[in-house]
């Protein structure tokens, strides 16, 4: 895990000093080591601002801040065998040993142990079958299993492309202004040049032309590494619960190999639950991490599920003055001051902050089994009131959309912390098995999660823990309630700018589709967070994606 930054200046202008600034505001996502490239000269440093650029001078530019996880080494930028290519990549590939053995064997030499450098290396056996960058990117994306954004500059083209993992796991922002074209992992060095941050959608190529006038210097390409929705084909139960073991057992057994210590972000519902015990199973030494308020049942749920099964848990009681004293911090670390995404980010971000301080460099979440199972409420409304079919792709549909609000939310909480968050019910094998499985298994007697559920109870975890009743984070942690009472006292007692900017906030996930209403009521409490937000220097959420 790690930050991505690129900068190229059309007017000409030396970018070293602006793209160091880019790596400073996101220093938190890479905190061992950092790297620039800028007209052909590599300069690496322990953080930013040891970085020498008295001597780089270019009009374009790539840098890299690093979160070490696997590897000794690997601070990059990377160039691969001829120094044509220079690589900036975030994520983890879980098959990089197989493919760094397959590039040795074609000739390749590497001059780290990192998964990074594993990518650019393809790139360029890729390059050498195809003569085409852009179908290298497309054929090297489709060989990882992995979770990434990278961007690679090729020196011969002169074109830079961006990509990301088909699930989006990993973001990365671009745009480009009357002066520059940018593109980061988080959209605040974006802000701060003056760009509005556009998405690289999952499995999509961005190619940016750094030798052209910059009338047409980025294009979307038509090619992708898209997810394919696969047809439903399971309609035992017993194939059900044997494919889909199988599949979540392969998920986190990648996710987990050669860590020492793992962290769960733990709420004692079912689905971190899950992946809890199944890490168990794995002989993996976990801490499970809980926030919330004295008394709340996630907090409950967490405690009597770490008795029964033997796990150790960490439970961080909040307070309306732990909120107080944060609510900037969580807001910018999220880049969102929207009032359910700084909800649901609340327990979370105090669960993590634990975490760190434990040294925890790689923490596991439940994240998209409702998604997967139909666990939430309204999906047992779809599936009684318009049929199976639509369930189906409403299901798929909130796949497909969960990079956008979940996913970023939770990347940029745990980074924010130099942690690294892995997603295993998110693998594309586990949503291929899950699509596969029918809806009657999913939603049976009125039980939503029917399959997962039961899958729960086979390995061990009891009726009352495995059937446990959804509730959103929010809710469980009961920091909604403490929420309005923190921003009632920030609105009632410090003097707010009132917000200049028409703000318009993105639809963002399922529960802004079909369960919003909440929040739509509480118009005066959004007033206090986006006035806070821009305070921050945060811009409105409309992503042009």
């Amino acid at each position: 895990m790690c930050s991505i930054a690129g900068l190229l200046d059309k007017n000409g202008n030396n970018v070293a000093s602006t793209l160091v600034k880019m790596l400073e505001q996101t220093s938190h996502r890479g905190p061992d080591g950092c790297g620039i490239c800028i007209g052909g000269v590599l300069e690496k440093a322990n953080d930013p601002c040891h970085l020498l650029t008295e001597k780089i001078k270019g009009r374009y530019g790539l840098g890299h801040s690093r979160l070490k996880i696997t590897g000794i080494d690997g601070v990059q930028p990377l160039t691969d065998c001829f120094d044509r290519l220079i690589l900036g990549f975030n994520g983890e590939i879980w098959n990089y040993k197989e493919l760094r053995e397959q590039l040795i064997s074609s000739g390749h030499v590497f001059e780290t142990d990192s998964d990074s450098e594993v990518v650019v290396h393809l790139v360029e056996e890729n390059c050498k079958k195809t003569g085409d960058l852009c179908e290298s990117v497309l054929i090297t994306n489709k060989m990882l299993d992995g979770e990434f954004a990278f961007a690679i500059f090729d020196n011969i083209s002169k074109k830079i492309l961006l990509t990301r993992d088909p699930v989006g796991i990993k973001q990365l922002y671009y745009g480009k202004n009357k002066n520059h074209i940018a593109f980061c992992s988080e959209k605040k060095p974006l802000w701060m040049i003056g760009i509005h941050p556009t998405r690289v959608l999952p499995g999509e190529i961005i190619e940016i032309n750094v030798d052209e006038d910059f009338t047409n210097s980025i294009s979307k390409k038509k090619i992708s590494n898209e997810l394919v929705k696969p047809t439903v084909k399971i309609f035992n139960e017993k194939e059900a619960l044997d494919k889909y073991k199988q599949a979540l057992f392969d998920s986190v057994k990648k996710r987990v190999a050669g860590q020492k210590k793992i962290g769960i972000i733990f709420s004692g519902g079912i689905d971190s639950l899950l992946i809890t015990r199944i890490a168990q199973m794995l002989s993996c030494d976990i801490t499970c991490y809980t926030a919330g308020f004295p008394g709340s049942s996630d907090i409950s749920a967490a405690v009597q599920a770490s008795k029964e099964l033997g796990f150790e848990l960490k439970v961080r009681e909040i307070s309306e003055y732990d909120i107080m004293v944060n609510l900037e911090k969580i807001i910018s670390s999220i880049e969102s001051y929207d009032h359910l995404q700084v909800d649901v980010a609340i327990p979370m971000f105090f669960a993590v902050k634990e975490a760190q301080k434990d040294a925890i460099r790689v923490m596991l979440t439940g994240q998209g089994a409702d998604e997967l199972f139909a666990g939430y409420p309204w999906y047992l409304d779809i599936f009684k009131n318009q049929g199976v079919s639509k369930l189906n792709q409403s299901l798929w549909n909130d796949i497909k959309n969960i990079y956008k609000d979940t996913l970023e939310r939770e990347d940029k909480i745990t980074m924010y912390h130099s942690v690294e968050l892995r997603v295993p019910y998110l693998d594309p094998h586990v949503i291929h098995v899950s699509m596969s499985i029918s809806e009657d298994l999913k939603i049976k007697n009125n039980h939503v999660k029917y399959i997962h559920r039961r899958l729960a109870e086979d390995l061990g975890i009891s009726h009352d823990l495995a059937w446990r009743k959804k509730e959103a984070a929010q809710h469980g942690s009961n920091v909604h309630s403490h929420l309005l009472r923190v921003v009632e006292n920030i609105k009632n007692n410090t003097k707010l700018v009132a917000a200049s900017k028409n703000l318009t906030m993105e639809l963002l996930g399922s529960a802004y589709r079909y369960n919003h209403d909440v929040y739509k009521e509480n118009e005066s409490i959004q007033h206090v967070l986006d006035s806070m937000g821009e305070k921050l220097g945060l811009y409105p959420h409309e992503m042009h994606d």
